[in-house]
């Protein structure tokens, strides 16, 4: 008696959520750490997320955004405009986090694009109309399509962008 107890009380917690220590991310624009979820579309100003630091659209900031060994997000107008994370135990889009094989990004996309920045790092990019995967190479992309661009070194996620195509495109 005491076993089926224990057994439909850990099945309740499981259901009811209370075991889990992890958001879910059901959106391309958004990325969850622990318990914590955030939009791209979240005011800056709202945002508090341990281990990323919040930045002003600044030169200084978009340049050396790939060089960067912190996970960032950039705001500009109280707006985000680009999420960049290097933290493994932050999980985006389709549970897909840093650490992450490319093998994981070819079963998971239809429409993502290889980009080789140099000899041993490459990028994997995708795009997203209103949540709805579409070719990352579109002539016709939107400003506000979201882009996941993966950054990958040795067939390993090391970073992941999250951004629109305006600021993919003129850093703006």
């Amino acid at each position: 008696m005491k076993r089926k107890l224990l057994l439909l009380g850990t099945l309740l917690m499981l259901l009811s959520g209370c075991a889990g220590n992890k958001a879910g991310v059901d959106n391309p624009y958004e990325i969850a750490k622990g318990k914590s979820t955030v939009s791209y579309y979240d005011a800056g100003d709202s945002i508090e997320l341990d281990g990323f630091e919040i930045l002003e659209r600044e030169s200084e900031n978009v340049i050396g955004l790939l060089s960067r060994d912190s996970s960032c997000i950039i705001v500009r107008d109280e707006q985000v405009r680009c999420i960049y994370i290097v933290d493994e135990d932050v999980v985006t889009y389709n549970q897909i986090a840093v650490g992450d094989g490319v093998d994981k990004l070819e079963s998971t996309y239809d429409n993502i694009e290889p980009f080789q920045l140099s000899k041993t790092a490459s990028s994997y990019i995708t795009a997203f109309d209103d949540g709805v995967q579409v070719d990352p190479d579109s002539e016709d992309m939107e400003e506000d399509w979201i882009r996941i661009i993966y950054y990958v070194e040795d067939s390993r996620i090391t970073a992941i962008q999250i951004c629109d195509t305006r600021f993919a495109v003129t850093m703006q």
